[in-house]
């Protein structure tokens, strides 16, 4: 990252309209100059001259990179909200706000009030919800209750931004895992009493697989396909127990051996993360003291609406 001639004076003025504070003696370092760039970019906030809108692009485009090294290292010491919060920063490099800002904001013509408008009138404040409205064919309507003077246009636009957004079911089943031969034990109605392993299996589908898998990174030219993480792990023990990237559009079916030594814990937490988008992440969580076992899943055959799951996933 390149600290120009009397950049520190640019640096300190930007210091000062960015939400978290830095080290006022080090303006004139690049990691210092990197940290204010992300915030003006996640912030959405003016940049004093047009060699930073470079630098801010030089920036992006080198963490992603940073971002994934991190999250393998993360995964593999086990450090359960480290590795959600490297995945959020994957998610804010693409979107271009905070994580904890309104997951609307980048739909277009939402505006601040709008937003506010939809979440006191309407009761609807994430993306998830949005979708939902939208495949009940109530999304015009919806619009219109919070702004009237919306144009066919503008509807066109906020209609095709939400039905490109990925529409998915996340589930996960659990068996006993047999280490000798190697392969789960598949016992209908039993409980699981294994204590250091389980076989878990994953199910997704993505409804809306006719659109392509493309999300535009904001601010930046180029367009990239959007993935997932698969994390398993325990919250309360702060252990990451297993982590797959995977790109799927229409389906996935995941097998996998997992290994829970050294855990107190008998819940298991379940998350489909997406390194794209903020507010359509899904997460479950099965107690392997009550959880009972079902018949192995057969994700070709067998619709959706027939599946036997255990719990629904929360959004």
């Amino acid at each position: 990252m390149p600290v120009r001639h009397n950049e520190e004076n640019l640096n300190l003025a930007l210091a000062n309209i960015c939400p978290y504070p830095v080290d006022r003696s080090k303006v004139d370092t690049a990691k210092v100059k990197t940290l204010l760039l992300f915030q003006a970019y996640f912030s959405g906030l003016p940049l004093p001259i047009r060699d930073y809108i470079t630098d801010t692009k030089l920036v992006l485009d080198s963490a992603v990179r940073f971002l994934q090294a991190m999250i393998d290292l993360s995964a593999e010491r086990g450090f359960f909200d480290t590795l959600l919060n490297l995945m959020h920063l994957c998610q804010m490099l693409t979107q271009g706000c905070w994580v904890n800002s309104s997951s609307l904001i980048n739909v277009p013509f939402f505006t601040p009030e709008i937003i506010l408008k939809l979440k006191e009138k309407e009761k609807v404040e994430h993306l998830c919800q949005l979708i939902q409205i939208y495949n009940k064919n109530k999304l015009k309507e919806l619009v219109k209750s919070v702004n009237p003077r919306t144009n066919a246009n503008e509807y066109e636009a906020i209609e095709d931004c939400i039905k490109h957004i990925p529409d998915v079911s996340f589930r996960a089943k659990v068996f006993d895992f047999d280490s000798e031969n190697l392969q789960p034990i598949l016992r209908k109605g039993a409980k699981i009493k294994g204590k250091d392993e389980i076989f878990a299996v994953i199910d997704i589908r993505r409804f809306n697989s006719q659109y392509p898998m493309k999300v535009h990174m904001k601010k930046l030219t180029k367009v990239k396909d959007f993935s997932w993480w698969i994390v398993v792990g325990n919250f309360e023990e702060n252990k990451v127990y297993s982590l797959k990237k995977t790109f799927f559009n229409k389906s996935l079916h995941r097998e996998f051996q997992v290994s829970m030594s050294n855990s107190k814990s008998r819940k298991v937490d379940f998350l489909l993360m997406s390194d794209s988008f903020i507010g359509i992440d899904q997460y479950m969580q099965i107690d392997l003291d009550s959880y009972v076992t079902q018949e192995p899943p057969r994700p070709k055959t067998v619709k959706p609406s027939e599946n036997q799951l255990d719990d629904k996933p929360k959004q």
